[in-house]
């Protein structure tokens, strides 16, 4: 009894403030809730500013990394989720000890005496939904992932809030998760993230629940209640094709939006490789001039599998100790290092061929939307980002070769350097104090999806792009075409 009672204040209880829950706005667009609601109840809520902002949230397969937007200003701001760490890189690692559910550092000091560890959870999650399973370890890898962007997203709110507060304002947040663009096109997919994210905001921001360190029972019961409300909600409403595009964006098209704002990036084709932990995700896309003479991204297709750089790590640590049982957690302090190491280059130039496979794959898919030789000889530009575009040798067989034999090099997208609207969120008042000048290759992503999808590049996904189709030509010229005369 006393348990029903908890969950029945809990649900009654204190909301989130800078949500106007109860609206569907809050559910269907969580993205610019800049209209307050109307039934406020208490006085300081109608006298408190609102102060807009958005989350960027880069949900890696081994780290996550989050980027916030003050809308006021249009300022972008890093986050460190833990005052701990220095870094911005925080652990997408997963633990469940004594019953209780870590993630993070937290997760990570745990590991070895976990109960449980979900590693790469992003990819698992992927290759379970794109297969359509249904058995309960699905069920329980949505869970977890919920549980997890819930966390998450509860954190950055509290800086949120904070960073509001400090104006004596109220914040109010938006937020845009990244996924493949080969992974939103497919259906199944798509409404799993959809469902996972919608769910974990709402946890974090309607019901105010950080589920770190808290029994995974309890946290089971909290989100199946939230989610049997949001179905509710749901259930009388016709679906909307169009309702992933205020949550979901493609990972590489927001790692190409501090481009993409350049002039010195024109409308043409373009490749972005983005070479990760677990997996190697290549993308081909036209930059073009949309409707309102607004830049906009059609995207031609591409490939997202393995190999990540855990792979390279494992055969790195293996030369170093061939003998013994190492992976890549022996060298993970000590990576760059090791990289940059000659006696390593077979190995790099290995994994580097690898990623190419899966580039060429990709072009093989992008191809079909325009099948013209002088599209892409020559002409083709290509990115590299992520943990692999640090390494020299791997980055320079993007640019050096092209998927199809015998056609020119691709050209190098420009060096833009650190994005100009990029701050250290200050330690005190609301106005920027310091600009980022760290190494911002994995902030890329996240930096794109800190804006709003209206304030976005308008983005095509390769299956609403029509393929290529060339003139008809006769099959005989006419006579005064051949220059014959009657």
């Amino acid at each position: 009894m006393k348990l029903l009672q908890w969950f029945s204040q809990l649900f009654k209880g204190k909301q989130r403030e800078d949500t106007p829950s109860g609206t569907r706005q809050a559910i269907e667009d969580p993205i610019r809730l800049v209209k307050p609601s109307s039934d406020r109840s208490s006085n300081a809520d109608k006298v408190l500013q609102k102060r807009q902002y958005h989350l960027g949230l880069d949900w890696g397969t081994s780290s996550t990394k989050l980027v916030l937007r003050d809308y006021s200003r249009n300022n972008a701001f890093v986050l460190y989720l833990d005052k701990n760490h220095k870094s911005y890189r925080y652990p997408s690692t997963i633990v469940r000890q004594n019953d209780c559910i870590y993630f993070g550092h937290e997760a990570e000091a745990k590991r070895n005496n976990a109960q449980k560890v979900w590693d790469a959870l992003k990819a698992d999650l992927c290759h379970s939904a794109l297969a359509e399973q249904t058995d309960n370890s699905v069920s329980e890898k949505e869970d977890i992932a919920t549980l997890y962007l819930a966390h998450i997203i509860s954190r950055a709110f509290d800086i949120a809030e904070d960073h509001a507060a400090r104006a004596n304002e109220k914040a109010i947040m938006g937020m845009t998760l990244g996924i493949p663009a080969e992974e939103l096109e497919q259906t199944a997919l798509r409404t799993t993230y959809l469902n996972v994210v919608r769910t974990a905001y709402a946890l974090a921001t309607e019901k105010c629940y950080d589920p770190q360190g808290r029994k995974l029972s309890e946290c089971k019961n909290v989100l199946n209640a939230v989610s049997e409300n949001l179905a509710l909600k749901a259930k009388n409403k016709s679906p909307d094709g169009a309702a992933y595009a205020s949550w979901l964006r493609p990972e590489l098209a927001a790692a190409m939006y501090w481009a993409i704002k350049s002039p010195k990036i024109q409308d043409d084709l373009y490749s972005c490789v983005d070479i990760g932990a677990w997996t190697t995700n290549a993308s081909y896309f036209r930059i073009h001039h949309a409707d309102s003479n607004a830049k906009g991204i059609s995207f031609f297709g591409g490939s997202c599998s393995q190999p990540g750089m855990i792979k390279l790590l494992d055969a790195i640590a293996h030369d170093i100790n061939p003998e013994g049982n190492t992976n890549y957690l022996s060298i993970i302090d000590n990576e760059e290092k090791h990289l940059r190491q000659a006696k390593h280059n077979a190995a790099i130039d290995d994994f580097g061929e690898e990623c190419f496979a899966v580039w060429d794959k990709g072009f093989r898919s992008a191809y079909a939307k325009e099948k013209k030789q002088s599209s892409w000889d020559g002409k083709l530009n290509v990115m590299v980002v992520g943990g692999g575009s640090k390494v020299e040798r791997i980055r320079q067989k993007f640019y050096k070769r092209f998927p199809h034999e015998g056609w020119q090099p691709p050209k190098a997208v420009p060096d833009l350097g650190i994005p100009n609207d990029l701050y250290e969120l200050p330690a005190k008042g609301v106005l920027p104090e310091k600009r980022f000048s760290g190494d911002h290759t994995f902030l890329l992503v996240a930096y794109g999806l800190s804006v709003h999808s209206m304030d976005f590049p308008k983005t095509t996904l390769s299956p609403q792009v029509a393929p290529y189709q060339p003139k008809e030509r006769s099959k005989f010229k006419p006579y005064d075409e051949c220059g014959y005369d009657k």
